[in-house]
């Protein structure tokens, strides 16, 4: 079994609408004049290189790559060799104004950055969607949203943190660090040192207590105590004792447990004991052959 991902849970601050695919083969050399579009727009060759430019930036894009092209962006063709491509439009909602599409990238992000030579997953994620596409029934539509998704969150993962909006970049930020923390954390249940976590995560103990405190608005000491305290409640919940639950996680008083964890919980850990009676099938987690 895997568990969801640790650490801070990251969303999408819109919702994503598939618009349009457009499956191109282009056998003649062909440019087309600077224009502009409303959606967001990924461009992904499939077969010979797209070339063109983009705020003026000249670009090639090889098969196998994908190119963002954001809401209003200056963009134009110069293809002067046969090139097949799928252009994928996508809708982020809410954007600036009726019809245009929010931007996931920042104001000043480099074109070149928008620009991936290797994006293998992101074509395979466009040939579903291309399925879903040229399927019909109730449920296409939400599968072409679902995928659309699918593909715009491959897409940003793939660029840069810096070319990312300044608040996505923020959510992207902290998610990962918490991820990376959380990841640490849950191999040291009985807890760990701070200066041996900073080393942990290669960074160091002033770098990480900045971190903590910018990123995730608290000290290391406050989090590792949490995620103890967390990982207390989950086994508290399964009917282990509040004794055993003490020495599992290195409190060699469980007196002392008790009062952190209601300081920080809110209640008593007797009190999760007891919601948890009556709900379970089995021994608890922490049950020993002769219980505990």
């Amino acid at each position: 079994m895997w568990p969801r991902n640790p650490g801070a849970p990251l969303s999408l601050p819109w919702s994503v609408r598939f618009r349009r695919l457009h499956v191109r083969h282009q056998a003649e050399p062909q440019v087309v004049p600077p224009h502009r579009h409303d959606d967001l727009e990924v461009l992904l060759p499939t077969s010979g290189d797209w070339t063109g430019a983009v705020n003026g930036v000249a670009l090639t894009v090889p098969a196998g790559g994908a190119l963002l092209v954001a809401p209003g962006d200056r963009h134009e063709d110069r293809c002067h060799r046969p090139v097949a491509l799928l252009g994928i439009a996508l809708e982020l909602l809410p954007g600036p104004r009726p019809g245009r599409s929010a931007s996931p990238l920042a104001v000043d992000a480099e074109v070149a950055d928008r620009r991936l030579a290797q994006a293998e997953v992101l074509h395979l994620t466009a040939r579903r969607l291309e399925a879903a596409t040229a399927g019909a029934g109730s449920w296409a539509v939400l599968r072409q949203d679902a995928i659309a998704q699918e593909l715009l969150v491959e897409v940003l993962a793939l660029l840069p943190l810096a070319a990312l909006a300044p608040a996505l970049g923020q959510r992207v930020a902290v998610a990962g660090f918490a991820a990376d923390l959380a990841t640490v954390l849950a191999a040291h249940p009985t807890g760990i040192p701070v200066p041996a976590l900073a080393k942990a995560l290669g960074l160091a103990e002033r770098t990480l207590q900045q971190r903590c405190r910018d990123l995730l608005g608290a000290t290391p000491l406050t989090l590792i105590r949490r995620h103890q305290l967390e990982l207390a409640r989950e086994l508290l919940a399964t009917g282990a004792s509040v004794q055993a639950v003490a020495a599992h996680l290195g409190f060699a008083n469980p007196f002392h447990f008790s009062t952190v964890y209601k300081r920080v919980v809110g209640h008593p850990p007797s009190r999760t004991v007891r919601k948890s009676e009556g709900q379970r099938s089995g021994p608890a987690w922490l049950d020993g052959p002769a219980g505990v």
